[in-house]
């Protein structure tokens, strides 16, 4: 760090502000700790009847008073607190007797009725909008552990941009009439567009909700509905009251206002969807995420759903019943809800194979983890906006990887029980990922899994706080038999310069001549191993055979003198790192993937083709190293090794896109694909496997994109069999697995009429993922004014492109 970034930063620090990747200053949006949330009672009132934004309420926060203030400091935006309204007062000493109370229609929404000690509230009420705060003056302090009630009445706005309480409207097939509907998203840091409250994790509290709505409209919240009463009021309304919640934080509160059917552990869903329901769960989500049409559904929708409803029920113990105690930890939450989904489909749907796909997810992170853009794990954030950045594949799918490797190399056993007393301890409380690495440490002590001087956090703190991944080098003494093992940061798009300081190594772009300096980060590394004569891929035999750590970079390994057989790293691809080998043990590999590619478990097959060609693009390892792994390809018929080939031979496509080479490319890739599309087929049998239906997918995709004719031909036919039919709403005769690929060819290679028939098909399709397939396709013309005239559908708001489908359309391709 130069002396003058190390003084902006000392000094950014001392003014409370951030920087972002930008630099430009944010401000610390933390909130002061001067009070701690109790209970808050609640009552919103949004009005979301024909479109309508409106939205008042009143609220009820006690608290507890750490250090003495004169002012309470909540987050509110775009929300306006009526000052004569708000009322303080101190809490009697049985206040938390009364707050135990469950009777929500004693609540009022203009003050408390215990007699107290009032507070003075000197007006008016201030707001830092750039900091999102409403801040509450008072005329004298509130005192140090004591316990007090602010009350408020509020008024503002419906979101519009499906953040807080927004509101939407749907068109109902059967009555042929507009409906409305508003609906919550709070995390990370939207609670405070719907009710002025201390919108932090750490912040837990208790909540009693009370939402006020229409006649004709039901409502949900968190907990069961304790009765409803008609406004005394605003007639024609009604009051819902709900139970008292669980200690929770304010992101996780969720409330629902619609003409949805509703009924005993059944989903919330839109009454002309309801046939369309197949799963037994009370929350609300997109509909691609919950609903399943087995008329339409492809075999991709059904894991979707599996894998959304697996991932939110593992958020009820990782997220809700233990949360991180601020965003920088936020794969506490994500990354164990995504390892933990895995294991559960694993048990309840086995044929999909889940953990199998997972390594596919792994690998697409490693693709960007691998660049000087990452970013760790647990990363510094303060300003909403960072907040929102951080929810990405590397606090989801990054952390998940890590996760899984460090149940292996402690063992299953030793860590779930390191997990159970981390929930037990930690249970309505929020933590930091310190205390997780405790009480695993604790277990593998008593256990005996490390030795007393070695610490989960020593191991796991150089995944979790520094970026980027390492590559494992395996270098083989064929004579004595012995491997040296080393470690070295990997990255791609640049290339290390020599120097004889590593620390202050520099590296030049691939691309131009601009160096930049970048640390040397070191990791604690796991290797398992297996070789030819072993051939061991199960799961037990992925717990390490050497560790490499930040003092120690290599080792050296016998594993034996037999110069005919092939050394595999990282067993079925627990450890989070790419391995490379020295170019005889690649020749091994090759042939043994030539002569008998099914000694070599499919997960591994799959990271050696992925590793090969990552190395390449990093140039590590000569691409035709890289191109000898997988001429074996045309004896593959599992999708896992196919889909990392057709990952890597994209990459690689896109590369060309522009070049003179790119003909030569596309004839390299047909090829490839067409012998084994010829050979796997598209045609559907009833015994096929979710991943043999998966491959056939993707074989056809990849035929008909490599520009093989027939393939074309067959989509084309299709496509205009059901533009034909006389009931092209009621009857497609499109197998769902194949739609995307079919309509995808036909929209390309037609024109004008294929896509508005397209078009005005979205319109129709009772199946939410049937219309996403649409929209997705609809990108896939080529004639630019079509293209064009679709990009500003997106900003019309007549057009019927709803604003959760935008983003859908913009990133639509083949």
């Amino acid at each position: 760090m130069t002396p003058v970034v190390g003084l902006c930063l000392f000094a950014a620090v001392l003014c409370g502000t951030i920087v972002n990747t930008d630099g430009k200053f944010l401000p610390d949006i933390r909130l002061p700790k001067s009070i701690l949330p109790e209970h808050y009672s609640i009552g919103i009132i949004p009005d979301i009847h024909q479109g309508n934004a409106d939205i008042e309420g009143f609220v009820h926060l006690d608290f507890f008073v750490q250090s003495p203030t004169d002012r309470i400091v909540m987050h509110a935006v775009n929300l306006t607190l009526n000052e004569e309204s708000i009322v303080v007062n101190q809490l009697p000493s049985k206040a938390m007797e009364i707050m135990q109370e469950n009777d929500v229609s004693k609540i009022s929404s203009t003050g408390i009725s215990e007699k107290s000690k009032m507070l003075k509230v000197v007006h008016p009420v201030s707001y830092d909008v750039e900091k999102e705060f409403a801040i509450i003056h008072l005329g004298s302090k509130l005192e140090e552990n004591r316990r007090y009630r602010v009350s408020l009445n509020y008024s503002g706005s419906l979101a519009k941009n499906l953040k807080g309480f927004y509101g939407s409207e749907y068109l109902d097939r059967k009555s042929k009439t507009k409906k409305w509907v508003g609906v919550t998203q709070f995390e990370p840091t939207s609670a405070r567009l719907a009710f002025p409250c201390l919108d932090e994790p750490a912040m837990k509290a208790t909540f009693t909700m009370s939402i006020g709505r229409r006649t004709n409209y039901t409502s949900l919240s968190n907990m069961p509905l304790v009765k409803s009463e008609p406004m005394s009021n605003k007639e024609g309304w009604f009051w819902d009251f709900y139970e008292k919640s669980v200690p929770m934080s304010t992101y996780l509160i969720a409330c629902l206002v619609s003409e949805f059917s509703f009924r005993q552990a059944r989903p919330v869903i839109r009454k002309d969807s309801d046939n369309q329901s197949t799963q037994n769960i009370k929350w609300t989500w997109p509909e691609t995420t919950l609903l399943v049409n087995p008329k339409s559904a492809a075999v991709r929708d059904e894991m979707n759903v599996e894998r959304v409803i697996a991932h939110e029920l593992a958020h009820q113990w990782f997220g809700n019943l233990v949360t991180m105690d601020w965003w920088n930890a936020l794969w506490l939450n994500e990354g164990f809800a995504t390892y933990v989904q895995r294991l559960v489909l694993d048990n309840v749907s086995p044929k999909y194979q889940y953990g199998t796909l997972q390594a596919l997810d792994f690998l697409s992170v490693m693709d960007a983890d691998g660049l000087e853009s990452s970013h760790a794990i647990s990363v510094d954030v303060a300003h909403p906006t960072q907040i929102t950045e951080i929810f990405d594949a590397i606090s989801y799918t990054k952390s998940a990887a890590v996760i899984r490797m460090m149940n292996d190399f402690l063992g299953e056993a030793t860590f779930r029980q390191g997990i159970t007393n981390y929930l037990n301890e930690k249970k309505y409380k929020n933590a930091q990922q310190d205390e997780l690495w405790q009480f695993l440490s604790e277990q593998a002590h008593r256990d005996a899994v490390l030795p007393l001087n070695l610490d989960v956090k020593m191991i796991m703190d150089t995944w979790t706080l520094q970026m980027g991944f390492p590559v494992i080098t395996i270098e083989r003494n064929y004579t004595d038999g012995y491997a040296f093992i080393s470690q070295k940061r990997f990255l791609r798009g640049v290339t290390p310069i020599t120097s004889s300081d590593e620390k202050s190594r520099a590296v030049t772009n691939s691309v131009g001549s601009k160096r930049t300096d970048f640390p040397t980060y070191r990791w604690w590394v796991p290797v398992s191993l297996t070789d030819s004569v072993a051939h061991d891929f199960n799961q037990s035999n992925t717990r390490p055979a050497v560790w490499l750590t930040p003092s120690e970079l290599s080792a050296t390994k016998f594993i034996g003198k037999n110069e005919d057989s092939w050394v595999i790293a990282n067993i079925l691809a627990t450890g989070y790192y790419r391995v490379n080998y020295d170019e005889r043990n690649w020749g091994l590999l090759d042939l043994q993937l030539k002569t008998d590619h099914q000694v070599i478990h499919p997960i591994n097959r799959a990271y050696l083709i992925d590793d090969a060609f990552a190395l390449a693009a990093a140039e590590i390892l000569p691409y035709p190293t890289a191109f000898n792994v997988i001429e074996y390809l045309p004896n593959e018929d599992h999708h896992v090794p196919w889909t990392s080939a057709f990952r890597a031979l994209n990459y690689i496509g896109r590369m060309f896109s522009y070049t003179k080479d790119h003909g030569r490319y596309k004839a390299f890739m047909r090829s490839l694909v067409v012998p084994s599309y010829i050979r796997i087929g598209n045609k559907f049998q009833p015994d096929d496997s979710p991943l043999t239906k998966m491959l056939r997918i993707s074989m056809t995709t990849q035929a008909c994109s490599q520009e093989y004719r027939p393939c074309i031909r067959q989509a084309q036919l299709l496509f205009d069999e059901w533009m034909d039919s006389p009931d092209p709403i009621g009857s497609n005769s499109i197998i769902p697995d194949l739609r995307s690929s079919t309509y995808c060819t036909a929209i390309k290679y037609g024109g004008q009429l294929e896509w508005d028939f397209a078009w005005r098909m979205s319109f129709n399709m009772t199946s939410a993922q049937d219309r996403d397939v649409i929209l997705s396709a609809l990108g896939c013309s080529r004639d630019p004014w079509i293209l064009i005239r679709y990009l500003s559908f997106v900003l019309d708001p007549s057009s019927g492109i709803r604003k959760q489908d935008g983003r859908r359309v913009i990133i639509a391709d083949d």
